[in-house]
Protein backbone atom coordinates (compact mmCIF):
# COMPACT_ATOMS: atom_id res chain seq x y z
CA UNK A 1 0.00 0.00 0.00
CA UNK A 2 1.36 3.56 -0.98
CA UNK A 3 1.89 5.65 2.33
CA UNK A 4 0.08 9.21 2.56
CA UNK A 5 1.43 12.87 3.88
CA UNK A 6 -0.64 14.66 5.86
CA UNK A 7 -0.70 18.57 4.52
CA UNK A 8 -1.57 19.63 7.73
CA UNK A 9 0.49 17.52 10.41
CA UNK A 10 2.96 15.79 7.97
CA UNK A 11 2.29 12.49 9.61
CA UNK A 12 2.94 9.65 7.35
CA UNK A 13 0.62 6.72 7.09
CA UNK A 14 -1.22 3.85 4.85
CA UNK A 15 -4.37 4.25 4.20
CA UNK A 16 -5.17 0.84 6.78
CA UNK A 17 -3.78 3.20 9.14
CA UNK A 18 -6.45 6.42 8.11
CA UNK A 19 -9.53 6.69 10.04
CA UNK A 20 -12.26 5.90 7.99
CA UNK A 21 -16.00 7.69 8.59
CA UNK A 22 -18.84 6.21 6.80
CA UNK A 23 -21.62 8.28 5.89
CA UNK A 24 -25.15 6.93 4.77
CA UNK A 25 -27.12 8.25 2.22
CA UNK A 26 -30.85 6.71 2.67
CA UNK A 27 -32.40 9.87 0.99
CA UNK A 28 -31.41 8.25 -2.55
CA UNK A 29 -33.26 4.70 -3.44
CA UNK A 30 -31.37 1.68 -2.05
CA UNK A 31 -29.53 4.40 -0.15
CA UNK A 32 -25.44 3.88 -0.60
CA UNK A 33 -22.77 4.24 2.11
CA UNK A 34 -19.69 6.96 1.50
CA UNK A 35 -16.54 6.22 3.25
CA UNK A 36 -14.44 9.47 4.04
CA UNK A 37 -10.77 8.56 4.73
CA UNK A 38 -8.34 11.33 7.37
CA UNK A 39 -5.01 11.68 8.86
CA UNK A 40 -5.16 8.99 11.64
CA UNK A 41 -3.23 11.80 14.26
CA UNK A 42 -4.85 15.00 13.06
CA UNK A 43 -8.39 14.04 11.93
CA UNK A 44 -7.30 16.31 8.86
CA UNK A 45 -9.04 15.46 5.51
CA UNK A 46 -6.15 17.16 3.30
CA UNK A 47 -3.46 14.25 2.17
CA UNK A 48 -2.00 13.21 -0.74
CA UNK A 49 0.12 10.30 -1.86
CA UNK A 50 3.51 9.98 -1.09
CA UNK A 51 6.48 9.64 -3.67
CA UNK A 52 9.28 7.30 -2.32
CA UNK A 53 13.36 8.55 -2.81
CA UNK A 54 15.00 6.51 -4.90
CA UNK A 55 17.82 6.20 -2.30
CA UNK A 56 16.84 6.17 0.73
CA UNK A 57 13.17 5.07 0.28
CA UNK A 58 11.64 7.74 2.74
CA UNK A 59 8.14 8.81 2.23
CA UNK A 60 8.29 12.63 0.72
CA UNK A 61 5.78 14.42 -1.09
CA UNK A 62 6.23 14.48 -4.59
CA UNK A 63 7.65 18.15 -5.11
CA UNK A 64 9.89 17.90 -2.24
CA UNK A 65 12.16 14.95 -4.71
CA UNK A 66 14.86 16.84 -6.46
CA UNK A 67 13.40 16.04 -10.04
CA UNK A 68 10.68 13.33 -8.83
CA UNK A 69 13.51 10.89 -7.55
CA UNK A 70 15.77 12.06 -4.59
CA UNK A 71 15.67 13.80 -1.41
CA UNK A 72 17.86 16.74 -0.75
CA UNK A 73 20.12 15.09 1.76
CA UNK A 74 20.70 12.17 -0.53
CA UNK A 75 21.40 13.93 -3.61
CA UNK A 76 23.35 16.11 -1.91
CA UNK A 77 25.74 12.21 -0.47
CA UNK A 78 25.39 10.88 -4.18
CA UNK A 79 27.19 13.99 -5.69
CA UNK A 80 30.71 13.51 -4.43
CA UNK A 81 33.01 12.33 -6.87
CA UNK A 82 33.22 8.42 -5.49
CA UNK A 83 29.59 8.18 -6.49
CA UNK A 84 28.63 10.77 -9.01
CA UNK A 85 28.76 8.44 -11.54
CA UNK A 86 25.73 6.74 -10.29
CA UNK A 87 23.21 9.56 -11.04
CA UNK A 88 24.58 10.55 -14.61
CA UNK A 89 22.26 9.01 -16.53
CA UNK A 90 19.50 11.06 -14.69
CA UNK A 91 20.09 14.72 -16.62
CA UNK A 92 17.29 16.18 -14.80
CA UNK A 93 19.60 15.76 -11.22
CA UNK A 94 22.40 17.37 -12.30
CA UNK A 95 20.52 20.42 -13.04
CA UNK A 96 18.59 20.37 -10.14
CA UNK A 97 21.77 19.85 -8.05
CA UNK A 98 23.20 22.70 -9.37
CA UNK A 99 20.06 24.39 -8.53
CA UNK A 100 19.93 23.07 -5.02
CA UNK A 101 23.92 24.62 -4.40
CA UNK A 102 22.84 27.56 -5.46
CA UNK A 103 20.21 27.95 -2.83
CA UNK A 104 22.75 26.90 -0.44
CA UNK A 105 25.35 29.27 -1.24
CA UNK A 106 22.72 31.97 -0.68
CA UNK A 107 21.24 30.48 2.43
CA UNK A 108 25.01 30.02 3.66
CA UNK A 109 26.74 32.80 2.12
CA UNK A 110 29.70 32.42 -0.54
CA UNK A 111 32.54 31.80 1.72
CA UNK A 112 30.92 28.69 3.20
CA UNK A 113 31.56 27.04 -0.75
CA UNK A 114 34.82 28.86 -1.81
CA UNK A 115 36.14 27.01 1.38
CA UNK A 116 35.00 24.11 0.15
CA UNK A 117 37.19 23.73 -2.98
Amino acid sequence: MPDLICLDCGHIFDDGEAFVEREYHNEIPGGFCESIMSCPICGSYSFEKASKCKKCGGSFLYGNLIAGYYCKDCLEEAMTVGNINEFMHEPDVLDCFAEWLNEKEEKNGTDSLEKAH
